[in-house]
């Protein structure tokens, strides 16, 4: 024991070392993973970076991920922008190293909270370590860190743990020290709980976690009962969980708890949470080999306390947990933070905000109780026997991470792997399509594509990709598939993201390969999806339009084209799209309407917010040019 004291900064920094090594030798073979799913549409502005089109700060307070923009993750994909969409590598590297440094910021805060409940300074470390590498190396934190655009549930995890360190630092101070503590309270608060909002919205839950520190750990430090400690708690603590609950309400109080983007409603949402809540504590004790991943599109929703049945129980169960958590919470106030922290980081996302149902990465955070718990028990539960049982644990979990990194770092892997583990996704179904299509094997994606038709007859956007997939292999398309594509696309159900998969449609037209395949009949697929009332989203409205627009443009009608690109702009403003309007009517020798155009781009450019890239040279040019072009013709 005095060499542990003597030392005691190496049994520190060695822990620390080690933790480093494991997780990267478990996380390093998914740094050849492809960028995935919500990936392209965030980060997709950052080309206009690179390319010059858009300032720095127009990236970064331009987000449209939240209602924050949560500008301190945007920030972050600034420093790999020349990589974007070529090589995602950097951005996963990056990421694996906030990782792993949040990991770091776990391990000091559990050897503080263990100091607490009077564990002495080995059985501090051991229980830290323990608790960091589940942590760090557990299969449930695989998409958190190797989908590129989780970057934001990851900073939003590194304020709040620095956060949460302080103010348990603070608190210990309190007694000695008040006005020092109070201060460092509120930068906790204020300024670390800021930074974590403006990385993801759900670092507002702080104070709830504050909540439970008092309620379980906290308890264990003496009683303050100071007037400045009652002010610093209402204000810290009491009044912004007030404000967060009466925020959540009133943001679903004027739907009246109807999502227009969704099969199911608020009602439902919340009955089926209390399952995924259970199916996510089920996967994070019990680490599975298979089922993880990024797409859970497939999971059923409750559509009453007993449909499925497994609905009411586990509303029982999760009213059963929460009850222990507070009726143990003197004598076992681990187990007890355990339970109400993670329900408390659950608050957010897994309740009845507009959100979908399931995503792994929501227990990045919330996790970190049970982490707690587990290097509690290794470190104050004198037992060969379950320390043994520890060891093997973490040896299991490891190794399962190590096989599913091997399927994060290849796109082919993942296909396979997911569309076999989620037959009824239809996302997965997709990925596979596409990456057999990839590889060059149109034979297999036309294949699989029809089979995903047949399992989702009522997707009408499948039928485009297949009239691709026609092209490429016979040359042509037969007007009985135009017209059961065009009624498929006025009838069915039209995904977001459909805009992508008409602009490689256009790519086929223009290489001229496919007989029947011509400008008017893309025209008419657009027109018939934008007749369709499933399609809602502006962003996907704008592109149908504006691809309108150009394929009028290709067919010489300019008058069309010009309203197809009136509604693109009624959609979403943009002054590039008013420039094109503005070009195209000078190269038609319409120069009365171009300079009407050309007013309202710069009307436009005039509303722009401060923090982006002035137009005026460019409408300057455009007012140069259309009053040299008159002066010639005068």
């Amino acid at each position: 024991m005095n060499l542990f004291r003597q030392h005691f900064w190496f049994f520190t920094v060695l822990p620390c070392l080690l933790l480093v090594t494991n997780t990267c030798l478990v996380y390093f073979s998914s740094l050849s993973g492809p960028f995935l799913f919500d990936d392209f549409p965030n980060l997709q502005p950052l080309i206009g970076l690179k390319e010059g089109n858009l300032t720095w700060l127009e990236w970064v307070l331009g987000g449209t991920s939240g209602p924050t923009g949560r500008p301190i993750s945007l920030a972050s994909f600034t420093i790999h922008a020349l990589s974007f969409p070529e090589n995602p590598f950097p951005f996963k590297l990056t990421s694996l190293i906030i990782h792993i440094l949040n990991g770091l910021v776990l391990f000091l805060l559990v050897k503080k909270i263990l100091r607490i409940l009077d564990l002495s300074d080995k059985e501090s470390i051991c229980g830290a370590f323990v608790a960091a590498l589940f942590w760090l190396i557990h299969p449930f934190n695989m998409s958190s860190v190797t989908l590129v655009i989780q970057r934001m549930t990851l900073l939003m995890t590194f304020f709040s743990l620095l956060a949460l360190w302080l103010y348990i630092y603070a608190r210990s101070i309190l007694v000695r020290a008040p006005t020092k503590s109070y201060m460092l309270i509120f930068i906790a608060l204020c300024l670390l709980g800021g930074l974590s909002v403006l990385s993801k919205e759900n670092g507002a839950l702080l104070p709830f976690y504050f909540l439970v520190l008092e309620f379980t750990i906290l308890q264990r430090l003496p009683m303050v009962n100071t007037q400045g400690w009652q002010w610093t708690k209402g204000l810290v603590i009491y009044l912004p969980c007030m404000l967060i609950v009466a925020g959540l309400f009133y943001v679903i109080w004027p739907t009246g708890g109807i999502y227009w983007n969704r099969d199911f409603n608020a009602f439902e949402r919340v009955l089926t949470e209390s399952r995924v809540l259970f199916e996510y504590l089920g996967n994070i004790l019990i680490p599975k080999l298979s089922g993880g991943g990024i797409f859970h599109d497939d999971y059923s929703f409750s559509t009453s306390l007993f449909s499925p049945i497994t609905t009411i129980l586990s509303i029982i169960g999760v009213v059963v947990l929460l009850f222990i958590g507070i009726r143990i919470r003197h004598k076992y106030p681990v187990y007890a933070f355990a339970i109400l922290f993670f329900f408390a980081g659950h608050l957010m996302e897994s309740t009845f905000l507009n959100l979908e149902l399931y995503f792994e990465h929501r227990n990045y955070l919330p996790m970190l109780g049970i982490a707690l718990a587990l290097g509690f028990i290794y470190s104050k539960l004198k037992s060969h026997l379950i320390n043994l049982s520890v060891v093997c644990y973490l040896v299991l979990m490891t190794g399962i991470s190590f096989s599913n990194a091997q399927v994060w770092g290849s796109e082919a892997a993942m296909a396979q792997v997911w569309a076999k583990e989620h037959p009824g996704s239809l996302r997965a179904q997709r990925m596979l399509v596409n990456s057999y299509r990839s590889q060059s094997r149109v034979d297999l994606a036309q294949l699989q594509l029809i089979d995903t038709m047949k399992q989702f007859p009522d997707n009408a956007d499948l039928w485009l990709q297949y009239v691709i997939f026609e092209c490429a292999l016979k040359g042509d398309i037969s007007g009985d598939l135009v017209s059961a594509v065009s009624r498929q696309l006025s009838q069915g159900l039209v995904e977001p993201g459909v805009d992508t998969i008409i602009l490689n449609l256009i790519k086929v037209e223009k290489m001229d390969l496919c007989v029947g395949l011509e400008k008017p009949t893309i025209i008419k697929f657009i027109n018939d999806m934008l007749s369709n009332s499933s399609i809602k989203g502006r962003v996907t409205k704008q592109f149908l339009y504006y691809y309108s627009g150009n394929l009028y443009i290709g067919l010489g009608n300019l008058p069309k084209a010009m309203t197809a690109f009136d509604n693109a702009f009624a959609q979403s403003p943009n002054i590039d799209l008013l420039f094109n309007q503005v070009e195209w009517l000078i190269s038609a020798g319409a120069y009365n309407i171009a300079e009407e155009y050309l007013e309202k781009a710069a009307k436009q450019n005039e509303s722009l917010a401060g923090y982006k890239k002035s137009r005026t040279e460019d409408v300057e040019i455009y007012r140069h040019k259309l009053k040299t072009i008159t002066n010639h013709d005068k």
